[in-house]
């Protein structure tokens, strides 16, 4: 019995979809974070004097991540909910 069960309890193969996602996620963030101080998607408004990164869970670690590789986009970050296993 043990012989027909045992594929069940190897560990799978497959990466994790927080994984596989994490760097398209951080790119797709840092784009839009260019974007918006371009002024773009900001209509009447123009360009904004400051931008502040706001990411709930998964969305503080991609948060981070866009603002540990590019400092320069933001000014402020809020981080809620912090996802601390990726």
């Amino acid at each position: 019995m043990l012989n027909s069960i045992k594929p069940l309890l190897t560990r799978s193969n497959r990466v994790s979809g927080y994984t596989n996602q994490f760097p398209i996620q951080v790119a797709l963030a840092t784009a839009i974070a260019k974007s918006l101080r371009e002024g773009k998607y900001t209509g009447n408004v123009g360009k904004p004097d400051k931008l502040v990164l706001v990411g709930h869970s998964f969305g503080s670690a991609i948060s981070a991540a866009v603002l540990a590789a590019a400092p320069e986009l933001a000014e402020g970050l809020v981080l809620t909910g912090k996802c601390s296993e990726l």
